[in-house]
């Protein structure tokens, strides 16, 4: 369980910094349910280019298969 204190610290850092949190696990322990966090960085433009490059890739390569076939 997280205190006021380190909820402010992690709101602080999210807005100042460009970071993002983002839920790993998530479980239920008796009545509570817990979640596991981590602080990360977000991509950067190069990343999400070669990414959105391999999608356009896979989706041409689908399309040419079936007309193919």
């Amino acid at each position: 369980m997280l205190k006021k204190k380190e909820i402010e610290f992690l709101k602080n850092y999210i807005n100042n910094k460009s970071f993002t949190i983002v839920v790993i696990g998530l479980f239920w322990k008796k009545s509570w349910c817990k979640i596991n966090i981590a602080v990360v960085k977000g991509k950067k433009k190069y990343d999400k280019r070669n990414i959105l490059k391999k999608k356009i890739w896979n989706i041409k390569k689908i399309r040419l298969l079936k007309k193919s076939i």
